[in-house]
């Protein structure tokens, strides 16, 4: 493994999945994989940080994640005409069109993870329909599904009908749990070379 494009909502100690990106991001670096990070975040210093904040405004969450995606979409496609990437890993339905859409472009494998579902977070708004259609959309595209809590396994299974050998719990509270992160790249860059 070479280089990771990770997407992510945010790199941040503010909240849990920025945390967990963040601490991905730094682990993985660690490692000597060189890490090209898509955020929404604008608060970076790092180079390999890309911001993709959307230019126009939207009228909702909804929307503006739409939006970003797109900004998203363009720094991933800058990044593999410049510098290349082996696999690509999209967290949360909030990064996952992007993810999807840089996978079929660059035919690179596509790692999803899963904090939780919009089954796990109630159907909550106007958008939650969609919301899971985009959810169950990743998890077919991907060629792994991660989840990180027991709650998003058994949505990610009976609500989203994955097949239980695409998905893996990793717990991020457990010691070494960005090892089989890492173990998981691994699995889908050798299934890629034999497709």
């Amino acid at each position: 493994m070479e280089r990771v494009l990770l997407l992510c909502n945010e790199l941040s100690e503010q909240n849990p999945t920025g945390r967990h990106c963040t601490y991905l991001k730094n682990y993985l670096s660690e490692k000597g994989i060189d890490t090209e990070t898509v955020s929404f975040s604008t608060n970076q210093q790092d180079k390999n940080v890309h911001s993709a904040r959307p230019i126009v405004g939207a009228n909702n969450p909804f929307n503006w994640a739409m939006l970003a995606n797109n900004e998203m979409k363009m720094q991933g496609r800058e990044i593999h005409e410049k510098k290349g990437f082996d696999l690509i890993h999209a967290h949360d339905w909030i990064t996952a069109p992007a993810g999807m859409a840089l996978s079929k472009l660059t035919e690179k494998p596509l790692i999803f993870t899963l904090h939780s579902t919009e089954n796990n977070r109630g159907f909550s708004n106007q958008h939650s329909q969609v919301v899971s259609s985009i959810e169950w959309w990743a998890t077919f595209e991907a060629r792994k599904v991660i989840v990180d809590n027991l709650d998003a396994y058994n949505s990610v299974k009976y609500d989203l009908n994955l097949p239980e050998h695409k998905v893996r719990l990793i717990d991020p509270m457990q010691f070494g749990w960005q090892e089989k992160v890492l173990e998981e790249y691994q699995k889908a860059k050798k299934q890629a070379v034999k497709a």
